[in-house]
């Protein structure tokens, strides 16, 4: 086994509270970013609301463990932390700024101080610590499909498919855009056709 080397003068203990205190790589920011954003638009938050949500758990969070401590012990101290850091708690305010930055741009290490913030997030959704650098964390499934999704041929396909909806669900009401359509269309292509096709560009047809 390989040890560390320690700096001259540094215990054992104070040498694994040093690495502690390092920054530790987790993964890609990217899909930090990616886990965050989908997280937070799944629970249909803003970044304002994830951020009061997270505080609102974490003054809960103190007061529970405050109220713990009073019950199994009568130790003045350790009632007396246990209280400090409710009343901390309370005053604890979330930069809606940081975290918008963190669905933007993701982060890639944890330390000792980020450690605690992102575990108190991934305890907000109910996700593992880890998990938010995982990239099969949120996966999507597409079920009761009719046809497969095929992607469109070109620009206008979307134009075609909002017409196709018109027609379909407007109860009649648009009924007079196919005779506009077949007017139209008979007049642009007497031929009955587009014509050639070149570049990814439409043509008219060939003048006799």
């Amino acid at each position: 086994m390989v040890k560390s080397k320690l700096a001259p003068g540094t215990t054992q203990a104070e040498g694994i509270k040093q690495r502690h205190r390092l920054p530790i790589r987790m993964g890609e920011p990217v899909v930090f970013a990616r886990n965050l954003r989908l997280l937070t638009v799944m629970r249909g938050l803003t970044a304002e609301e994830a951020c009061k949500g997270i505080a609102e758990m974490l003054r809960r969070e103190a007061d529970a463990e405050r109220d713990r401590v009073w019950e199994r012990t009568k130790d003045s101290d350790a009632r007396q932390a246990a209280s400090k850091k409710a009343q901390m708690m309370r005053r604890i305010r979330i930069d809606p700024k940081w975290y918008r930055r963190l669905t933007a741009k993701g982060v890639s290490r944890s330390d000792k101080r980020t450690r605690t913030q992102f575990h108190a997030i991934a305890r907000f959704f109910g996700v593992r610590y880890e998990g938010l650098w995982e990239p099969d964390l949120i996966t999507f499934k597409l079920t009761d499909l009719h046809q497969p999704i095929m992607p469109p041929t070109n620009r206008f396909a979307i134009h075609a498919q909002k017409l196709v909806d018109l027609l379909e669900h407007g109860g009649g009401r648009y009924d007079y855009l196919m005779t506009l359509l077949d007017s139209l269309h008979a007049e642009a292509f007497p031929h009955g056709k587009a014509g050639r096709h070149e570049a990814g560009a439409w043509t008219m047809p060939d003048e006799d």
